[in-house]
């Protein structure tokens, strides 16, 4: 006889120990077909504390549908639980993530969605970039696509905390670090007449909401999202050849953005940090128009 696993949550209060069973991935295809809407959404608020079925409710804000009628561009209320049986709640105020959900069954549920039961229910996104569907034909595409973005998101933020962890281990207080005082002031004679940045040699910033990316030829793999305090440092560790038009960089704000605005302010903040660092540092800004 075949027996289906079921995985234990538990949450631990101080009298008491409530118990959930929670069932175990099916696969993709299977959470799809057994959900009934499929959404990407932002918390905004938990209006709720956790219930003895770990359930709280929540006001989100949908960016897109990938399956079913809840409309988009809305803040709808949802019961959400955590499916990774994870101690540690996952909603922060703001968190992105994909959701499956099942409609209520009985008129005493508060929401007329919730999340389903399985494990795999709800992923963590990145904060920011949901403003258009996922590529893909398919549901399943797009989710894979997603999944596929995020993974690569998540090994970057955890790439970044480790690097952190490494540098308070080992830095030791010292002078500020400098560019390479061989690298000559702009040249303008060398890049006045560029008007595509595929032709641009010198370092490139993209500033985005999470981040600043800098990319260049003397970065392994062309480009590295790096946070405003780490620009400094990205800059400095460019070989002597990534500056061929001396002391000058190519700059842009990113042209996507949230439609409910979300991402101008820490746009505009990461902006102004890249002005401060770059005078510092003695460098040149050609600011072109956002892409």
């Amino acid at each position: 006889m075949t027996k289906k696993l079921m995985l234990f949550s538990a949450c631990f209060c101080v009298s008491n120990l409530y118990a959930v069973l929670i069932g175990p991935f099916p696969g993709l295809d299977k959470l799809i077909r057994q959900s009934d809407s499929i959404v990407i959404l932002r918390i905004d608020r938990q209006l709720t504390d956790v219930d003895s079925n770990l359930y709280a409710t929540y006001d989100c804000f949908i960016y897109q549908t990938l399956k079913g009628e809840i409309p988009t561009s809305k803040t709808i209320r949802f019961q959400l639980m955590d499916t990774r049986t994870s101690f540690v709640n996952p909603y922060a105020i703001h968190s992105a993530h994909l959701m499956f959900l099942v409609k209520k069954r009985s008129n005493n549920e508060p929401t007329e969605y919730r999340t389903i039961e399985l494990e795999g229910a709800n992923v963590r996104l990145a904060t920011f970039g949901h403003e258009r569907m996922p590529d893909g034909k398919t549901i399943e595409d797009q989710i894979r696509s997603l999944l596929k973005r995020t993974s690569e998101y998540q090994r970057l933020e955890y790439q970044k905390e480790s690097d952190f962890l490494q540098l308070m281990m080992t830095k030791r207080t010292t002078a500020k670090a400098e560019l390479d005082k061989r690298i000559p002031g702009p040249n303008p004679e060398k890049y006045k007449r560029i008007t595509d940045a595929q032709n641009w040699l010198n370092p490139i910033l993209t500033i985005q909401a999470d981040g600043i990316q800098v990319s260049s030829k003397g970065i392994s793999g062309g480009r590295n999202l790096v946070a405003p305090e780490g620009l400094r440092q990205a800059l400095v560790s460019l070989p002597l050849d990534a500056w061929p038009y001396g002391r000058v960089v190519l700059a842009s704000d990113i042209g996507i953005r949230n439609a409910d605005g979300s991402s101008d302010a820490p746009i505009k903040r990461n902006h102004a940090a890249a002005e401060e660092i770059l005078e510092i540092l003695g460098v040149k800004v050609e600011w072109w128009p956002s892409a």
